[in-house]
């Protein structure tokens, strides 16, 4: 059975999560975990994204943070999740104006 894309975190995720998080932002996260171990290149997922430089993904939560990631694919391809693998960075203040 095909467990989807793996994801990494980074070692202070858990305390960021609590911490810096509203309610309604760990929530959005929880939501966005599971969509990015389906397909971190689903198109509806990316409208709601920002692209940095060098891959880095930024997703805009309530409260004015953001959770950032890059995507490490050995098969470089966006339809064959396969070997796919989401690196969490960071949650950090939002570069672009908050929801």
């Amino acid at each position: 059975m095909d467990a989807g894309v793996t994801i990494e975190i980074y070692d202070e995720f858990p305390y960021d999560f609590v911490h810096k998080l509203t309610s309604k932002a760990q929530s959005e996260v929880k939501a966005l975990l599971a969509t990015l171990q389906a397909n971190p290149y689903d198109p509806s997922l990316q409208r709601q994204c920002f692209l940095h430089e060098s891959g880095l993904f930024e997703y805009p939560l309530d409260g004015g943070f953001s959770i950032f990631w890059r995507v490490h694919d050995r098969n470089l391809s966006v339809t064959d999740v396969t070997g796919m693998t989401v690196w969490l960075l960071k949650i950090a203040r939002s570069s672009k104006a908050s929801k």
